[in-house]
């Protein structure tokens, strides 16, 4: 799962969704720096992450963008479900995708000085091209993966990837319903289990 699932399976609690998306960006040796309830978002993010590498539906959508993408096709899969969370948003969450997604850059905002530094090099794109919203829609989600493609020094074409898409949409959906209902009742359970100092 990318950026908008990471912060979407954290629920309300604010420390969580910024340990859970700033977790790919720092370093093992530097977690136990982090506020109490962000070292507990890194370790929900790592569960998330451990779950979605081993579940069935996943491997069997990744399996469609293998041939092409190697293994660039589970990062590919993780921003393309990301897609399907914010097409059907409203199943998932009260609040609509636009606002959701100004409280979250917001968040980052008031506490930008205290996150790792490729962090804060993100946060501007992640707000000028507003990510999470832009994921619901497909020339949204093309603009995202052209920008990563940048990230790998253009070794990658993964905006292509929108024609598989396309014609295995039936698919990839029903597939995903399945799977991030799994991962929901995970997470929760997860959460439930934490010793977390405040709930935000």
């Amino acid at each position: 799962m990318n950026y908008l699932a990471h912060i979407y399976l954290s629920g309300n609690h604010d420390d969580l969704k910024i340990g859970n998306f700033i977790a790919d960006f720092i370093k093992p040796k530097d977690v136990h720096q982090l506020p109490f309830n962000q070292q507990k978002g890194v370790e929900l993010h790592q569960k998330i992450d451990r779950f979605t590498d081993t579940h069935l539906e996943v491997r069997k959508v990744r399996e469609l963008f293998f041939d092409e993408f190697r293994h660039y096709s589970a990062v590919l899969v993780d921003v393309i479900f990301d897609h399907y969370l914010a097409r059907n948003w409203n199943f998932y969450h009260s609040v609509e995708l636009p606002k959701y997604a100004q409280l979250f850059y917001s968040l980052l905002e008031n506490q930008k000085d205290q996150l790792p530094n490729q962090v804060q090099r993100i946060i501007p794109y992640l707000i000028d091209g507003d990510w999470l919203s832009n994921y619901a829609h497909l020339q949204g989600l093309e603009m995202i993966l052209k920008q990563m493609n940048n990230r790998t020094k253009n070794t990658t074409s993964l905006h292509v990837s929108i024609s598989t898409l396309k014609t295995h949409d039936s698919f990839i959906a029903q597939q995903f319903q399945v799977f991030f209902a799994e991962l929901i009742a995970y997470c929760n359970q997860e959460i439930q289990q934490m010793n977390l100092t405040q709930v935000n």
